[in-house]
């Protein structure tokens, strides 16, 4: 059963992503951040090919991890499985947080299809806007079906942790970035003011998702159906090749590992493809935030993910009509902390980002 109540502040982050499955926690306050434990374990392409290998792989690495590593306690929060997220625009009356919460629950279920006692939501809001004499609340409520948080639930007790809360990766990633950029900015001699606007895109295979963040707050999501699995899909169609070997082939093709110009040259048009789309999509988010939010600047874009291409970032920035800020972390080229936002917004957890909390 899921209850509301608290989550500790100490608790671990765990990102079950695609490629990667990573623990992180937040130093004491009196601690050093550089000795923050942390640990990642690559996800090999036999783990990815069912549900049921990807979760019999997760569990042993979280325990090897747990076992090696030196996290404190076993309390966890980790994200949604974001596949089974759907976000969509809401607009509500002013009301109290009980009656906006049966609200989004009513547009959940109605968006969904399904009962409204077996999914879960959450509304984030953009802003206050005045339309014909009237106040309303605009935002994007995110939902799911219980089910899925209690799968994820159920693995990570197998692992050995005690799921406290189930976020969305929309918020861990905002946190995320914040707390990377203001730390990257405080190592290299700079005023801890970072943008307060910031346009991220976190590149998966399957998905892109869109967020506009407020300092560390999430103000507006979108989830787009493209990822790096096209560049896969390219290269099976030039070449001729099954999907496996197409996705070998692309992962050496992103990283310039290989010789072959045609592989070369259709990963470098898929890649181009890709980044365009993301960009003319965050140009369209910040577009329609701005119309709730007339003073709203010109954010700094990051894009985040693993094993992306170096020239992603840039392409997506020069579509979206923003600066790139991936020099902020490493002076433009690739950060092994753009694969990480996700795992370190979830360990800078906030109660009230999340989807679920307390399962018991």
């Amino acid at each position: 059963m899921w209850l509301r109540p608290f989550a500790s502040a100490a608790a671990i982050g765990c990102d079950l992503g695609e490629r990667f499955i990573r623990l992180s926690q937040t130093p004491p306050r009196n601690g050093r951040a550089d000795r923050a434990p942390f640990a990642e374990a690559a996800v090999p392409p036999e783990a990815r090919a069912s549900a049921e290998r990807y979760r019999l792989h997760a569990v042993q690495a979280i325990r090897r991890m747990l076992r090696e590593g030196e996290f404190v306690g076993r309390d966890v929060v980790a994200c949604a499985p974001e596949a089974n997220v759907t976000y969509a625009g809401a607009k509500l009356a002013p009301m109290s947080p009980d009656e906006s919460a049966s609200a989004v629950q009513w547009q959940a279920s109605r968006v969904l299809g399904a009962p409204a006692e077996t999914i879960r939501s959450g509304f984030l809001m953009t802003a206050e806007v005045e339309t014909a004499g009237k106040t309303r609340l605009e935002g994007v409520f995110m939902a799911m079906e219980t089910r899925h948080a209690e799968e994820r639930a159920l693995l990570l007790e197998e692992a050995g942790l005690t799921p406290t809360a189930i976020d969305s990766a929309s918020c861990a990633l905002a946190r995320g970035a914040h707390h990377v950029l203001c730390a990257a900015g405080q190592a290299a001699g700079r005023m801890a003011g970072e943008p307060a606007w910031l346009a991220l895109a976190h590149v998966g295979q399957a998905h892109t998702l869109v967020v506009l963040a407020e300092g560390d707050q999430t103000r507006f999501v979108k989830k787009l159906p493209l990822g790096m699995s096209r560049v896969a899909e390219r290269l099976a169609l030039v070449k001729g090749i099954s999907e496996p070997e197409a996705f070998a082939l692309a992962d050496r093709a992103m990283a310039d590992q290989t010789c072959d110009p045609d592989a070369d040259a259709a990963t470098s048009e898929a890649v181009d493809s890709i980044g365009r789309e993301i960009g003319k999509e965050i140009n369209y988010c910040v577009q329609h935030c701005r119309r709730a939010l007339p003073g709203l600047l010109d954010p700094g874009v990051i894009v985040a993910g693993d094993h992306l291409p170096e020239a992603l970032a840039g392409i997506v920035a020069q579509a979206a009509r923003l600066p790139n800020l991936a020099d902020r972390l490493s002076n433009g080229s690739p950060h092994p902390q753009l694969g990480r936002l996700i795992v370190h917004g979830l360990s800078h957890y906030e109660s009230a980002s999340v989807l679920m909390e307390a399962a018991r």
